[in-house]
C-alpha cells in the first residue's frame, strides 16, 4: 500500500512538471504569435538618462501604425546597442487592447561627472587632465581609466619624477567620479654625468650629442628622465657607428643620493672594433658601368665605414639615374661580409639598383589661375625630351619667372 502511494506521488510530480513546461512553451509561443503582425500602438524608450530619445529611436525603423515584427525589433535593438554610450540594449513587446506596445530598454555607460587628482603638487590639475585626454561629460570606461595611469606616469617621468606612484580609485567610478591618487616622490635632478669605456672618443664630444647633462644653457637645471636616457643611448650608438664602431654597446647606470633628489648618471660603453671598407660593389646596374657609378663616391676601400656616407652615395647614384630619365630608379645599400682581424674589422658594401624604365616628356600641360598664358617657349621643354626630374623642374620654374617678369614690366611677345 505504501509503495502504491509513493508511486502515485512520483507520478503526480512528473505530470505536473510536464504540464508546467508544456504550458510555458505553449504560452510563450502564444504570446509571440499574439504580438506578431499586430499594429504598433506606441514605441517607447526606457533606461536612458544621458542619451536622448530621438538619438536612440534614430536606429529604429518600426513605426506607430505599422505591423510589429519580432525580427525587425531584434535587429533594431542590436543597432541601438552599438550607439556610443550604450552598454546594453533589449526590447519588450506587450499586447494591450489588441495592439503592440513596443519598448526599447537600454543601459547606459556611466558618464564622467568629475575628474580629481589627489596628492599632486609638482604638476597642476589642468596639465594632468590634458595628459589623460578625459573630459567631464564623456563616457566612463574602467579599462580606459586604467590606461590613463600610464599617460600620467609618462608625464611625471618626463618632468623628473622617476619614482611616482599613481593609483585609480575604482570605488569612485560607480558614482561617475574619476579619481587618481598620486604619490609624487622627489623630483630627481641630474648632479653628474660621466662616461666609462670610451677610449677613442672623448667624453666632451659624447656630452655634446646627448640631452642628459647637469645644466641647460649653463643656468637651467636638468631633471632625470628615463625617456631622455633611452634617446641618449641611441644617440651615443649613432656617434660611434658613424665612426665605424658597428658593434658598439651602450648601457646606463644611475645612482641617487640618500634623499633621492640627486642623480649620478654613468653611460657604460663597449666600443668594439672599428670597421673599414673592404670592397664596394654594384648590383643590378645595366645603364651605367661600375666605373661611372663609383666615380665621385665617398665610400672607398680602406676608409672607415659610415652608414650616413653609404646613404649619401646611394642617394647620389639615384640622382644620376634621375638625370637620365629613370625617375623610378631605386638604390639601396647592404653591408655584407663582416670580418674581424688582428688589425681591426672589414666590411663589404653592395649597392642594389633597380633601374626601372626611362621616361620622356609627352604632353606638356600647364594649369593655373594666371592672367596670362605660359608659352612652351617660356619653359624650354619639348616633347620627347628625357624627363630629367631635377632639370625639368628647374626649367618649369625658370619659365614661370620669365612670365612673371613680363607681367611686371608689361612686355608681350
Amino acid at each position: 500500500m505504501d509503495v502504491w502511494k509513493g508511486f502515485q506521488i512520483r507520478f503526480s510530480c512528473v505530470a505536473l512538471l510536464l504540464l508546467f513546461f508544456c504550458g510555458y512553451g505553449f504560452g510563450g509561443d502564444a504570446a509571440i504569435d499574439s504580438a506578431e503582425g499586430l499594429v504598433i500602438s506606441s514605441i517607447e524608450v526606457s533606461g536612458n538618462a544621458m542619451i536622448g530619445r530621438e538619438e536612440i529611436l534614430s536606429r529604429v525603423q518600426s513605426r506607430v501604425g505599422r505591423e510589429y515584427s519580432s525580427k525587425f525589433a531584434s535587429q533594431e535593438s542590436a543597432r541601438i546597442g552599438k550607439l556610443d554610450g550604450i552598454k546594453y540594449s533589449e526590447y519588450s513587446a506587450e499586447v494591450v487592447d489588441g495592439k503592440v506596445r513596443l519598448v526599447f530598454i537600454v543601459q547606459e555607460q556611466l558618464s564622467i561627472r568629475s575628474i580629481l587628482f589627489l596628492g599632486n603638487k609638482g604638476i597642476k590639475d589642468k596639465a594632468l587632465k590634458k595628459a589623460t585626454g578625459f573630459k567631464e561629460g564623456g563616457f566612463l570606461d574602467e579599462s580606459l581609466a586604467s590606461i590613463g595611469i600610464g599617460d600620467l606616469e609618462k608625464l611625471y617621468h618626463k618632468k623628473g619624477y622617476a619614482n611616482v606612484k599613481i593609483g585609480l580609485n575604482k570605488a569612485s567610478l560607480r558614482s561617475g567620479k574619476l579619481v587618481y591618487e598620486i604619490t609624487e616622490g622627489p623630483r630627481i635632478r641630474i648632479k653628474q654625468v660621466s662616461f666609462s669605456g670610451n677610449e677613442n672618443i672623448t667624453s666632451k664630444a659624447l656630452s655634446k650629442a646627448i640631452k642628459t647633462r647637469k645644466r641647460k644653457f649653463l643656468f637651467f637645471r636638468v631633471y632625470y628622465s628615463e625617456e631622455v636616457i633611452s634617446e641618449d643611448i641611441a644617440k651615443l650608438k649613432d656617434v660611434y657607428k658613424s665612426k665605424g664602431y658597428l658593434d658598439v654597446e651602450v648601457s646606463e647606470e644611475t645612482k641617487t643620493s640618500s634623499d633621492g633628489r640627486l642623480a649620478y648618471v654613468e653611460f657604460n660603453i663597449v666600443e668594439g672594433t672599428v670597421y673599414k671598407i673592404g670592397t664596394v660593389e654594384m648590383v643590378g646596374n645595366l645603364v651605367f658601368s661600375d666605373e661611372v657609378l663609383l666615380e665621385g663616391m665617398r665610400l672607398k676601400p680602406s676608409m672607415v665605414y659610415s652608414d650616413k656616407v653609404a646613404q649619401f652615395d646611394a642617394d647620389k647614384i639615384g640622382a644620376r639615374y634621375g638625370e637620365q630619365g629613370f625617375v623610378d630608379a631605386n638604390v639601396e645599400y647592404l653591408r655584407s661580409g663582416r670580418i674581424l682581424t688582428d688589425q681591426g674589422g672589414a666590411i663589404n658594401v653592395k649597392f642594389h639598383i633597380e633601374e626601372g624604365g626611362c621616361f620622356r616628356i609627352g604632353l606638356i600641360s600647364i594649369k593655373g589661375k594666371m592672367m596670362c598664358t605660359i608659352m612652351l617657349s617660356d619653359v624650354s621643354l619639348t616633347r620627347r625630351d628625357l624627363f630629367r626630374e631635377h632639370c625639368t623642374m628647374q626649367k618649369l620654374l625658370a619659365g614661370t619667372e620669365r612670365v612673371n617678369w613680363r607681367r611686371r614690366f608689361n612686355v608681350s611677345l
